[in-house]
C-alpha cells in the first residue's frame, strides 16, 4: 500500500507514462490479491484434532485440520494458529489487547498448510511454549494468508471450542525419597489377588507341555500318583500370587504463598512422575480444596493425576479452609504398605499436625534446595545425598544431623 501510494504521488507529480502504467499494475495487485484472498478464505473451516496439554517450560504440539468447502478455489500458505495462544512474533498479535499481560503459553511456531485442494482437508501443527501452570480456554481458531502477492492479509476466525491443560513443571526430585518411606525389612511389593510371578503360594493346576520343570509340586504330583485314581496320574504345577506394586500416598500441604505453593505442587508433580516410573501406585490428597485422586497406576492414571495439580487454585483453597482447624487426608493413607510423603508449602509448616498419620510419613519442604536434584526433570542426578525419614515426627534436610547416613545408591527399583 506504501509504495502504491509513492507510485501516485511521484506519477501525479511527474506525468510519466510509465509511473502510471505501474500505478495501475499495483492497484490490480492490490485488488486481485484482496478479491482472491476473501473468496479463498470464506469456504474454508478448521478443527482442532487434540486436546492439548504439556508441562510447563515445554513445548506442546496442537494439531489442526483445515477444510475447504469452496468447489473451485483451493487453498495456498494459510497460517493457523489459536487467537488465545499469543503470538508475539506476529504484528496483528502485538495490537491485540485482548491478551493477558502473563499468558499462560505463548505460540512459538504457528501451523502452515501449503496447499488444500478443492473439497479436501489438510492437517498442519503448530508448537506452543506453555508458562505457567493452569488451563487456558480456547475457542476460536485463526486462519490466515497472504496469498498470492504477500501484498494484503486476511484472515479469518473459526469457532472451535476447548481446552489446553497446562501441567505443573516437573523438577528432579532426590530419588531417595520415595525409597527412604520404607522401612527396614518392608517388601517394597506386597502379594496381590491374582496369578502371577512372586514367592506366595496360589493354587495347583495340571502340567501343560511347555511349563518349567521348576514350577513341578513333586511331592503332591508324587503324592498324587501313587494314591489317585488312573486319570489323575499326571503332574501338578504350583502356581504363585503375581506382587501388586508399592503404594504411595502423595499429599500436599499448601502455605498460601503463590511461589512456595507452585513449587511445592510442581514437587508433587515431579513425585507422582518418579513414582509412575519406579512401576509403583501412587495417589494425590490436597485436603484444603478437597482434591483426591485415588492410587492407581499406568499412564493414564498420571496424567489424570497431572490434570487435577493444574486446576488447583492453592489461593482460594488455603482461603476457604482459613480458620477451620488442621486438614485431614484420606484414612488410606495410613494402610498397611502404604508409604506417605507430605509435600509442605514451607519448611516452617514441617511440623504442621496435617492429620493422623501412620509411621511410614515422608516429609519434605518445597522450599528447602536440599531435596532437589535439579530445577528440570532432564536434570542430572547425584548420589551421596543424606536422607532422613521421619518416623512418627516431622523432619527436615535441615534437621539432619552427624547421624545421618549417607546414601549412595542408585534410585530404588
Amino acid at each position: 500500500m506504501f509504495v502504491s501510494l509513492l507510485l501516485a504521488l511521484g506519477a501525479f507529480n511527474s506525468q510519466n507514462n510509465l509511473l502510471f502504467w505501474a500505478l495501475g499494475f499495483a492497484f490490480a495487485a492490490l485488488i486481485v490479491s484482496g478479491i482472491l484472498s476473501r473468496r479463498m478464505l470464506m469456504g474454508l473451516r478448521a478443527v482442532r484434532l487434540n486436546s492439548p496439554a504439556g508441562h510447563a517450560g515445554q513445548i506442546v504440539r496442537v494439531e489442526y485440520r483445515v477444510l475447504n468447502g469452496n468447489r473451485f478455489v483451493p487453498g495456498f500458505a494459510l497460517t493457523v494458529r489459536d487467537l488465545a495462544l499469543p503470538d508475539p512474533t506476529n504484528p496483528t498479535t502485538r495490537r491485540d489487547r485482548r491478551h493477558s499481560a502473563r499468558p499462560l503459553a505463548t505460540t512459538s511456531r504457528a501451523g502452515f498448510v501449503r496447499h488444500v485442494s478443492t473439497r479436501g482437508h489438510a492437517d498442519c501443527a503448530a508448537e506452543v511454549l506453555a508458562l505457567r501452570r493452569g488451563v487456558v480456554g480456547l475457542r476460536f481458531v485463526r486462519v490466515e494468508t497472504s496469498f498470492p502477492f504477500g501484498l494484503i492479509r486476511k484472515m479469518i476466525d473459526v469457532d472451535a471450542r476447548g481446552e489446553m491443560v497446562v501441567w505443573p513443571r516437573l523438577l528432579r526430585p532426590d530419588p531417595q525419597i520415595l525409597g527412604g518411606g520404607l522401612q527396614a525389612g518392608t517388601s517394597p511389593r506386597q502379594p496381590s489377588r491374582r496369578r502371577g510371578d512372586g514367592d506366595e503360594f496360589f493354587s495347583l493346576r495340571e502340567y501343560v507341555e511347555g511349563d518349567s520343570p521348576r514350577g513341578i509340586a513333586w511331592r503332591v504330583s508324587a503324592q498324587r500318583m501313587s494314591t489317585g485314581s488312573p486319570d489323575q496320574t499326571g503332574l501338578l504345577v504350583r502356581q504363585t500370587v503375581a506382587p501388586s506394586p508399592s503404594r504411595v500416598w502423595i499429599v500436599l500441604d499448601l502455605c498460601g504463598e503463590r511461589d512456595l505453593d507452585e513449587r511445592a505442587i510442581s514437587f508433587a508433580a515431579s513425585l507422582a512422575k518418579m513414582a509412575h516410573e519406579r512401576g509403583m501406585m501412587f495417589g494425590l490428597s490436597e485436603p484444603l480444596s478437597g482434591v483426591l485422586v485415588t492410587p492407581g497406576s499406568g499412564r493414564g492414571h498420571l496424567e489424570r493425576l497431572f490434570d487435577a495439580l493444574a486446576r488447583l487454585d492453592p489461593a482460594s483453597a488455603v482461603a476457604r479452609f482459613a480458620g477451620k482447624g488442621a486438614a485431614h487426608p484420606p484414612k488410606a493413607t495410613t494402610a498397611d504398605g502404604t508409604m506417605c510423603v507430605i509435600v509442605h508449602g514451607s519448611s516452617s509448616r514441617a511440623t504442621s499436625e496435617i492429620g493422623a498419620l501412620g509411621s511410614r510419613v515422608t516429609r519434605v519442604s518445597a522450599d528447602d534446595p536440599s531435596w532437589v536434584v535439579s530445577d528440570e526433570w532432564d536434570g542430572p542426578e547425584r548420589t551421596g545425598v543424606e536422607v532422613r525419614t521421619s518416623v512418627g515426627e516431622a523432619r527436615g534436610p535441615a534437621e539432619r544431623g552427624a547421624d545421618a547416613r549417607p546414601v549412595t545408591g542408585g534410585p530404588a527399583a
